[in-house]
């Protein structure tokens, strides 16, 4: 009724002469961007405050009102929404069923921003969910876009980024609304956050970032939708209460729910086609959502993981999945999409409406016969952009890397260049890598500022920021150890600090880059001999999901373990090609036995302890340490003996002393041991390694013979589930400093490594060319045994001169 009031007064007073107002409060008529009327008399003159109504076009997202305000007392204006406007901040502008009273300023002016009010999507209407773009969201909480929690995308930071894609189905008009679930920290500073979205190109509407707490649904009206894929673009600018700094930037960031985010289309719209088949599996699996794969108890197992890879390389992410029985009560009637396995008499795809109108790929097949051909239906798309490889012996740009160019505007900033190296490269000696920067900073940055150059996780160079800003800075060549780098993946970092300025207040507005590095620069490796040293990281980097065995001990037949094969075959893919293929076998403590220890002398009780879920002790008792010897009274000789401080339990005669000498645990066994562990790295023995370390599974591969076979151990503890993205994450981390073949999971979800460093191995012939970077590979892998060696071929040498000498002496000579 108010709004329909202030809407027949605005139309009257535009008709009615400027006079008739003289006395009555004046009326002003604001259309969004669009220049306002004259007033129809100065507000000092009027006797009441006036009344400003809006009549902004129910299509345009946004309207500013402004009205200026001359000198004298500060008069009081209202502001009265249109039919279907409302206010975007009404609790803070004191809303009520009359409008909104603003005091005016003596001088200036007074401005409100509205947006239409938007409708809220229906609860039978499907939300075609927000996808993040491959590569630009990590798996962890970061600087920049990461995933805080399945299906949950955070914007950490002052400056952060997403790349997103919601796909329409044909017939969906280019009008729609953008519906977006967002909440941010409570260190944020409304009045200097924000969220910029973009659709195709083209800005959408700035959403501002107040909501505390429990996620709030903003809506915007959308322009220029295609059917097919859109881009959906959010830049977020934050800005902390309180302080200023690294610390601060992690402490300001906005979460989006991309299980509720998204446009809402009718049901109705999404055909039963592939492309339609893709958007209803993209609006079921969005925020975590869960497949459900239809199969009778006596279905293929194979089929079941066939059908699974399909999915995963179809979607290009990895959704979950759940085997259900047909009208099982468990079945979610409210899925927009799911599968069914069928055994049928004739080879046949198809898709059909389900219950609940989803859509439902009906997969019938014969016994005995390979999965039909789904590629029409889920055709195959990229999983991720595969990393590349850098060639040694020439110098490769950034930008040959996928990186043309790395902006920083945080106080925090991290970026990460994967990159990997050929399986049979490999440096361990002295030989040099270099890379040249060609980078500039923003003029005036606090004292202090520091960027940090890292090769795997080590900082190689340290560049102050402090000074000389403003510019490009001339290329600088930075070299460091070759034998940082490794076969494989590999991670070059740009990580920059800069102090607040001052910390303890708000930061400033910034109009330049903090921190530019351009695609020009350069990073040399340099090339090396065909030679490979055994790694479990480098084998699971060649890992396929579809090469994992999962032992009848360990439960293959239970539907955990079904379920983890599935995620492991979607999961695991290679990330690099190797000359063998890597298999994986998973076992539980009753099958201890089938895994090959190698030389390494460990028993089942090592691997259990290392696996019992009683964590170890932090302090031993000393008395539990070093017992003390036990002390007896059995006859007067022990009396005798103790008063004497005579130990009457051991023969010291000498001969008794010579025989232990070379016993089993003597002085020549014990002195062998040290020298063989001297001579051959790794100095800890993988039992002992074992008997500090406690976690949840453990990663094997003892048997030189078999590197490419991988055993992992799991405990009591371990959910299968869980195993897919651990072994994962383990796998893209270059920071492993040296070749491993055990490795821990702990039960705080990091890894630790055990080392045995086996020797090197040449994969090619000798030859003059590569014989002094092969002996250097072999020095630096063990010096001791190296200097040995060349002591001993030094000895050697000397004895055909000794021969020589003696040989072509004269009879009676003295010299």
């Amino acid at each position: 009724m108010t709004r329909m009031r202030g809407l027949w007064v605005g139309l009257i007073g535009l008709a009615m002469p400027v006079g008739l107002w003289a006395q009555e409060a004046p009326l002003i008529s604001l259309v969004p961007d669009a220049p306002m009327a004259p007033m129809a008399q100065p507000l000092a003159e009027t006797s009441q405050p006036p009344l400003i109504v809006l009549t902004p076009e129910a299509t345009l997202p946004v309207a500013v009102a402004q009205t200026e305000v001359p000198k004298g007392p500060a008069p009081l204006i209202t502001l009265v929404p249109a039919a279907g406007m409302s206010l975007t901040d009404p609790t803070r502008l004191g809303a009520s069923p009359e409008g909104v009273v603003l005091a005016a300023a003596p001088e200036g002016t007074v401005q409100a921003a509205l947006v239409p009010t938007l409708p809220a999507p229906a609860a039978t209407d499907w939300m075609m969910p927000l996808i993040p773009v491959a590569g630009t969201a990590t798996p962890v909480t970061r600087i920049g876009a990461g995933m805080s929690q399945p299906g949950i995308l955070r914007l950490t930071g002052e400056v952060a980024e997403a790349q997103m894609t919601v796909t329409l189905p044909e017939g969906t008009p280019a009008s729609m609304i953008l519906t977006v679930a967002l909440r941010s920290s409570v260190n944020n500073l409304p009045e200097k956050s924000e969220i910029l979205v973009m659709v195709n190109d083209v800005k959408a509407g700035v959403i501002p970032l107040e909501s505390i707490g429990p996620f709030v649904d903003y809506r915007l009206a959308v322009n220029g939708l295609v059917p097919g894929a859109n881009r959906i673009q959010f830049l977020a600018r934050q800005a902390h209460r309180i302080f200023c700094g690294p610390e601060a930037s992690f402490g300001i960031w906005t979460e989006i729910d991309l299980g509720k985010s998204g446009i809402p289309v009718a049901p109705v719209l999404v055909p039963l086609t592939p492309s339609g088949l893709m958007i209803a599996l993209q609006a079921q699996t969005a925020g975590g959502g869960v497949v459900e794969v239809l199969a009778d108890a006596d279905t293929d197992a194979r089929m079941i993981r066939e059908v699974a890879r399909a999915l995963s390389d179809a979607l290009g992410y990895t959704p979950r999945l759940k085997v259900v029985p047909f009208y099982a009560p468990e079945m979610d009637l409210t899925a927009k999409a799911r599968v069914a396995i069928v055994a049928a008499v004739q080879d046949q795809v198809s898709i059909r409406r389900g219950t609940g109108e989803a859509a439902v790929l009906q997969i019938e097949y014969t016994a005995d016969a390979p999965l039909p051909d789904l590629s029409l239906f889920l055709p195959v798309q990229q999983i991720a952009p595969a990393i590349p490889v850098l060639k040694p012996g020439v110098a490769t740009p950034l930008a040959a890397l996928g990186v043309p160019q790395i902006i920083g505007n945080t106080h925090y900033f991290r970026r990460d260049v994967d990159f990997t190296l050929p399986d049979d490269w490999l440096l361990l000696a002295s030989q040099k890598a270099e890379f040249e920067i060609n980078y500039g900073f923003s003029e005036g940055l606090a004292e202090g500022g520091l960027l940090l150059i890292k090769v795997n996780g080590q900082t190689v160079r340290l560049l102050p920021l402090d000074r000389e800003g403003g510019k490009i800075l001339p290329p600088l060549k930075i070299s460091f150890l070759a034998s940082r780098l490794h076969p494989g993946l590999n991670t070059l970092t740009f990580e920059m600090a800069v102090p607040g300025d001052p910390a303890l207040m708000p930061c400033v507005s910034r109009e330049t880059d903090m921190l530019a590095v351009l695609g020009e620069s350069t990073l040399y490796v340099p090339a090396s001999p065909r030679m490979t040293q055994s790694d479990i990281a480098r084998s699971l980097t060649g890992l396929d999901g579809v090469d994992v065995t999962i032992h009848s001990a360990a439960g293959a037949e239970a539907a955990p373990a079904q379920a983890a094969i599935l995620d492991m075959e979607m999961q695991l893919r290679p990330l690099m090609s190797l000359p063998r293929r890597t298999s994986l076998h998973v076992v539980s403590m009753d099958d201890v036995g089938l895994i090959p220890m190698g030389d390494t002398r460990v028993s089942r009780n090592d691997l259990q302890s290392a696996l019992d879920p009683v964590p170890l002790p932090s302090v031993i008792p000393a008395v539990l340490a070093v017992p003390e010897p036990p002390k007896f009274r059995l006859s007067a000789e022990d009396l005798g003996a103790q008063a004497a401080g005579v130990n009457t339990d051991r023969d010291t005669s000498f001969l008794a002393t010579l025989a232990s000498t070379f016993t089993p645990g003597g002085w020549v066994a014990s002195t062998a041991t040290d020298g063989y562990r001297a001579a051959m790295p790794g100095s800890v023995s993988l039992k002992r390694w074992l008997a500090l370390h406690q976690g949840q599974a453990i990663l094997l591969q003892l048997d030189p013979a078999t590197p490419d076979d991988l055993w992992l151990l799991t405990g009591p503890d371990m959910n299968l589930a869980d195993i897919a993205p651990k072994l994962d994450a383990f796998r893209r981390d270059a920071s492993h400093a040296a070749p491993a073949q055990a490795a821990l999971l702990t039960r705080h979800g990091t890894w630790v490594t055990w080392s045995q460093n086996r020797a090197p191995k040449l994969l090619e012939s000798w030859s003059f060319g590569n014989l002094r970077t092969v002996l250097g590979n072999y020095a630096s892998w063990s010096p001791m045994l190296f200097t040995a060696l060349s002591l001993l071929f030094a000895l050697l040498s000397v004895f055909p001169a000794i021969v020589f000498v003696l040989v072509t002496r004269q009879a009676g000579s003295r010299t």
